[in-house]
């Protein structure tokens, strides 16, 4: 037999009276939900000692009127238990020390019964400390500052984390064992529970937030998200304790899309401490689109918070809101800023919305004086290539701009010009022209000008073209042009590059004639029609395979060390040639716009300039980098 000792532990914590049992002249017991949101069921209650300790408690207790937060709540006389109380709610501005056993499940939720030590009356709700475990506020921070409702602050109370204590009226084996199967098969449990409401939402919480359940963690969700706002602080809770980056993803996940009558619910999550539930709030303002600018004035300030995360997600909100955000945006831009990062902040969200066309006058002076000063000591960067660009061996843009088609273009550093490249093809927005609207040619880099993008007759011809044709497409108008620019400068290639599956290509022209054009993809499929180029000479092709067809007998592929050490092993002893891709070729023709550095001679300006889809249609939208 083997013997085993429990332990358990008490602490003395804060926390805030919201209801009390019997009547209010001697109260029964008292429970700390005076915030609990009003379709949460909580449970924890604390007994008065003895009968002048009821007395002391009941001099102090108000009931509560109609917009106490908790109306409507149930409660349960102990954790697990079915068994709801006849409960007076009263105001929630009473502080009481309680002592509570240290077990604690997930979100802070306490699993034996708490008890009543003494009423605090020096203490007020600022004081107790908050949920996660952060400390209580210092005093005289954010005092009296306007509440959704009574009491709605002190949610984040560690103190009232008995709030997230939801009556466990089930059995975990049971609801793992039927919440798991396919979507289909469990769609009439998860409607079940849903009818439940508030009273599952901490168990069905535990199981999404338990990364080895065999429950699918989309099925748990979907439960969470359509009981709606009952699970609003319990996933924040769950976010703020999170122990992992997953189980912050999936509560994140569910907080954002919550199935709510008002959003303004989301409200007081918005200036939690943790700033995983800031940006996870916001994410359902930004669901809002345009419907989110009722709530403009509270989102605002998230512009400028001290979270890199949040500060973006408030940009995106403020992009899906669109154009009406834009007369507040600017309002804040020219009022004195009242906290740090703020102003830029509103300048991103304006440049997300609509590009430099939604910019007044100052801000766009404003960030050529910026652009001016960067110039001047910008140290070039390896750019991401996952695209296509054209070399040309001059020193004249105004004949670059003229050969593409190319309006007069904005003097930009080189990371901006790289940012929108990536941007422009990469957006899939779905906005017109977006994608055809505007060029990088870079400064003379090492001789050459570089060109990242196309005319808009290039790229339409190309796009006209249907998936079908695209690829023969695309080989003809980069023939063509590569044939157009060495007429007039003498030679030009253009190379391509993915990021995704391992394309690249590439067109080198000389004196009018094309004289090397490879594509890797249709070399694999259909073999090099050559000729080679002597830039290529020491290279395998990246269709070619320098390695026996044995070289990987007895190895095993999933094996990622194990393949490796063959490889480099193989490799050595046959003497197999590296693979070349487009940047290999052009760092011998040119340059490698992905090696750029301090060894790389620069002369000029890099330009941003429009193409005729541009000069019609304008800048697409989105914030760059400067």
């Amino acid at each position: 037999m083997q013997l085993r000792t429990e332990i358990r532990r008490r602490d003395t914590i804060g926390a805030i009276i919201g209801a009390i049992t019997g009547p209010s002249a001697a109260p029964d017991s008292s429970f700390s939900a005076a915030t609990t949101p009003p379709d949460a069921s909580a449970s924890s209650a604390a007994r008065p000692a003895a009968p002048d300790t009821d007395r002391r408690l009941a001099e102090h207790l108000t009931r509560a009127g109609s917009g106490h937060p908790s109306t409507g709540a149930r409660f349960s006389s102990a954790w697990g238990t079915r068994d709801l109380l006849d409960t007076t709610l009263v105001q929630s501005g009473l502080v009481a020390e309680i002592s509570a056993d240290t077990s604690i499940s997930r979100g802070g939720v306490h699993r034996h019964p708490i008890r009543y030590v003494c009423l605090r009356l020096e203490a007020s709700t600022e004081d107790v400390p908050r949920l996660g475990g952060g400390p209580p506020r210092p005093p005289g921070e954010e005092r009296g500052r306007a509440r959704a409702h009574p009491g709605v602050e002190a949610l984040s109370s560690v103190g009232v984390s008995v709030v997230l204590d939801m009556v466990r009226v089930m059995d975990r084996d049971r609801l793992v064992g039927e919440l798991t199967g396919s979507w289909d098969a469990t769609r009439a449990v998860r409607d079940a529970l849903v009818e439940r409401g508030a009273e599952v939402v901490g168990p069905v919480l535990d199981v999404l937030c338990d990364e080895g359940s065999p429950v699918e963690w989309t099925v748990s969700s979907d439960v969470l998200c359509r009981i709606g706002h009952p699970a609003l602080w319990p996933l924040a809770g769950a976010i703020a304790s999170a122990d992992s980056p997953e189980v912050a993803r999936r509560t994140g996940y569910c907080l954002g899309r919550l199935q709510v009558d008002d959003s303004a619910a989301y409200l007081p999550l918005l200036t939690h401490s943790h700033p995983a539930v800031r940006a996870d709030a916001l994410f359902a303002f930004q669901r809002l689109g345009e419907a989110a600018l009722a709530f403009s004035d509270r989102l605002k300030p998230l512009l400028g918070d001290a979270d890199a995360a949040v500060r973006q997600r408030a940009v995106r909100v403020f992009e899906a809101i669109g154009i009406a955000a834009v007369p507040a945006l600017r309002r804040l831009r020219r009022a004195p800023a009242p906290g740090p990062r703020l102003r830029a902040g509103a300048l991103e969200a304006l440049a997300s919305i609509g590009g430099p066309a939604v910019l007044d006058v100052l801000d766009r002076a404003a960030v050529r004086r910026l652009t001016r000063v960067k110039q001047l000591d910008e140290v070039l960067e390896g750019m991401h290539l996952c695209g296509s660009w054209y070399a040309v061996p001059t020193t004249d843009q105004g004949a670059v701009l003229e050969a593409f088609d190319l309006g007069v273009g904005e003097p930009i550093t080189v990371r901006t010009g790289a940012a929108a490249w990536n941007h422009d093809h990469h957006n899939w927005s779905g906005r017109g022209h977006d994608g055809c609207a505007r060029v990088f040619v870079s400064p003379v880099l090492d001789g050459f000008t570089l060109v990242f993008g196309g005319s808009s007759q290039d790229t339409h011809s190309i796009e006209d073209a249907g998936d079908d044709g695209r690829d023969e497409a695309m080989e003809r108008v980069v023939r063509e042009r590569c044939t157009d620019l060495s007429r007039r400068f003498g030679a030009a290639q253009w190379y391509g590059m993915s990021c995704g599956d391992g394309w690249t290509a590439w067109c080198v022209a000389e004196n009018g004639e094309v004289v090397r054009f490879y594509d890797a993809f249709d070399a694999e499929e259909s073999g090099d029609d050559g000729p080679g180029h002597p830039a290529e000479a020491g290279y395998l092709l990246p269709h070619e395979d320098g390695f026996p067809d044995d070289a990987f007998d007895g190895v095993d592929l999933s094996d990622s060390e194990a393949f490796r050490a063959r490889y480099d092993r193989m490799k050595e002893e046959l003497d197999i040639p590296d693979t070349c891709y487009a940047v290999d070729i052009a760092a011998r023709l040119s340059v490698d716009p992905g090696s750029m550095g301090a060894a790389t001679s620069v002369s000029g300006r890099g330009l941003l300039a429009l193409t005729a889809c541009g000069r019609e249609h304008g800048h697409p939208a989105g914030a760059l980098p400067v």
